[in-house]
């Protein structure tokens, strides 16, 4: 859990310097919203009891967390991905996950 706490707190902070986290969201409160929507009790919830599909499922929550965490964009300022941050693989996906998302 740590862990994922950690990548949820880097993805929050590098929407942060990106200027894409959405006014009024901090990157302690990003971080805390990522981890508790994205854990294994809503997945339950919403796969295991509410018979969701998996596929369905992601598309709900990053549509929700795109509309929710994500600051409204101006097409000359997206965010370029930058290589000096990539500090391992695991990293780098991350990275280019987030760029992804900020840029939908």
């Amino acid at each position: 859990m740590r862990s994922q706490l950690a990548r949820y707190r880097r993805l929050a902070g590098w929407l942060e310097q990106d200027g894409v986290l959405g006014k009024g969201w901090s990157r302690r409160d990003a971080t805390a919203l990522l981890w508790a929507v994205t854990s294994v009790a809503t997945y339950d919830l919403l796969v295991v009891d509410r018979r969701i599909s998996v596929r369905r499922y992601a598309r709900m929550v990053a549509a929700m967390l795109k509309d929710t965490l994500q600051a409204p964009l101006d097409p000359a300022k997206r965010p370029k991905a930058r290589s000096n941050r990539r500090k391992s693989p695991t990293a780098s996906r991350e990275r280019k996950s987030a760029t992804w998302w900020a840029a939908r």
